[in-house]
C-alpha cells in the first residue's frame, strides 16, 4: 500500500498517532502476519486518498472529515486481520476446550443439548467469520486487550455448564464451583412461574422494566441467537482486566459499557472463559489477589442484583455470586467482550 504512505510523505501530514497506527497495519510493519488485502479495501483507501490528493492540488486544505475514512479502513483492515490470522488459529483450540471439559462428544460433531431439549451445533468458523463486520472489528482493535475468540455453548443449563466447567477435566479439586449464592438452576423454563429467572441482556437493571430475556426468550429471538444455541464473542484475553473498570458499580460499568458499543458478560460466557484459563493452569481472575468479575450481561430481578464471578487459588474454587447492581465494590472489575 505504498500509496498510502508516500501520500503522507509528500504532503508531510501531521497524523494522529492512531492514524500512524492504521499505516503501521497496511504496511505490515508491525511485525505482525501479512494480511492481505481484498479488492475492496484497496478501492476504498486509494479511492479516499485519490480524492483528498485532487483536493490539494485544488489549493485546498485538507479537515478531519476528510481524513475520517480511515477509521474505517482501520477496521476493515483488523477484520482480515481476524478473519485471515487471528480467529482461525484460536477456532480450534476453542472446540479442543470444549471436548476436555465435556461439553461437546467430539470436534468433528461439535454438539449441545439445550434446556429445551433441542441438539445446537457449534458454528462454523466460515459463520463466525461472516459475523465480523469492521465496525465490530473496529472496537476489537480499539478496546479488547490480547483478542481471545470464546465459544459458549448458552443453550446448556447453567448448573450443567458450571459442572463441567469446573470438572476434573480441568485439575481442579472437589466441588470445585460454588453456586450457592444464587439458584443456578434459574434459567430453566419450568422455573418461570414459581420463582425467579435469571436473565440476560437486560436494557437496564431496573426491577419492572429491565429490558432482558430468559435464557429460553434467547433461543427463540433472532436477535439475540444469531448463532443457534450458542453465544460467540471476542473478550480480553489478559490474566488482568482494564484498571479503569475496577472499583465501580455494575450500573456504572454497564452505561459505559454500552456507551462504547461493548457488551459484558453472562455467568456462562464467565465458565467459559474460566474453563479456558483452568485448562492452562492459571485460571482467570484469581481472587487470592483480590478480585472478582462482574457478569455485566445478565441480571436477577427480584432483588435486583447482578451476578459476578471469581475463582480462588487457596481453596480451588470458582464462585458465582451476586451483589446490587447500584454497589460499588472495590474487589470487582469487568472483561471487556465484542459480541458477535
Amino acid at each position: 500500500m505504498n500509496t498510502f504512505k508516500n501520500f503522507y510523505i509528500k504532503h508531510k501530514l501531521n497524523t494522529p498517532s492512531a492514524d500512524r497506527n492504521l499505516l503501521s497495519d497496511i504496511l505490515n510493519e508491525a511485525g505482525k502476519p501479512k494480511v492481505k488485502l481484498t479488492p475492496e479495501i484497496d478501492w476504498y483507501i486509494r479511492g479516499h486518498l485519490q480524492a483528498a490528493q485532487e483536493k490539494l492540488e485544488r489549493g485546498e486544505g485538507l479537515t478531519e472529515g476528510d481524513l475520517a475514512f480511515m477509521e474505517k479502513a482501520r477496521g476493515m483492515v483488523k477484520a482480515e486481520r481476524l478473519r485471515q490470522v487471528e480467529l482461525p488459529a484460536q477456532y480450534g483450540k476453542r472446540l479442543e476446550t470444549l471436548k476436555t471439559f465435556e461439553f461437546i462428544k467430539n470436534v468433528e460433531n461439535p454438539v449441545i443439548i439445550g434446556i429445551d431439549g433441542k441438539e445446537y451445533f457449534a458454528p462454523t468458523l466460515e459463520q463466525i467469520m461472516a459475523k465480523i463486520t469492521p465496525e465490530k472489528a473496529a472496537l476489537v482493535e480499539k478496546y479488547i486487550e490480547k483478542p481471545m475468540l470464546l465459544l459458549v455453548p448458552f443453550a446448556m443449563p447453567l448448573k450443567t455448564i458450571a459442572e463441567k466447567a469446573g470438572s476434573k477435566k480441568g485439575k481442579l479439586g472437589q466441588d470445585p464451583v460454588y453456586t450457592g449464592n444464587y439458584d443456578v438452576d434459574s434459567d430453566l423454563p419450568e422455573r418461570g412461574e414459581r420463582q425467579e429467572q435469571l436473565v440476560y441482556f437486560p436494557e437496564k437493571y431496573d426491577k419492572t422494566d429491565h429490558g432482558g430475556l430468559t435464557k429460553a426468550e434467547v433461543l427463540n429471538s433472532e436477535t439475540r441467537n444469531t448463532f443457534p444455541g450458542w453465544q460467540v464473542l471476542i473478550v480480553d484475553g489478559t490474566e488482568t482486566v482494564p484498571k479503569n473498570t475496577l472499583g465501580k458499580s455494575a450500573i456504572g460499568l454497564k452505561r459505559e459499557s454500552d456507551a462504547l458499543g461493548l457488551s459484558g458478560l453472562t455467568p456462562e460466557d464467565w465458565l467459559a472463559l474460566h474453563a479456558e484459563g483452568s485448562l492452562r493452569g492459571n485460571p482467570f481472575r484469581d481472587y487470592t489477589k483480590h478480585s472478582g468479575t462482574w457478569n455485566l450481561a445478565s441480571y436477577l430481578e427480584k432483588d435486583g442484583r447482578v451476578p459476578h464471578a471469581c475463582w480462588s487459588r487457596d481453596d480451588s474454587r470458582a464462585y458465582l455470586f451476586m451483589d446490587g447492581a447500584g454497589n460499588s465494590r472495590a474487589d470487582l472489575d469487568a472483561r471487556r467482550a465484542v459480541r458477535l
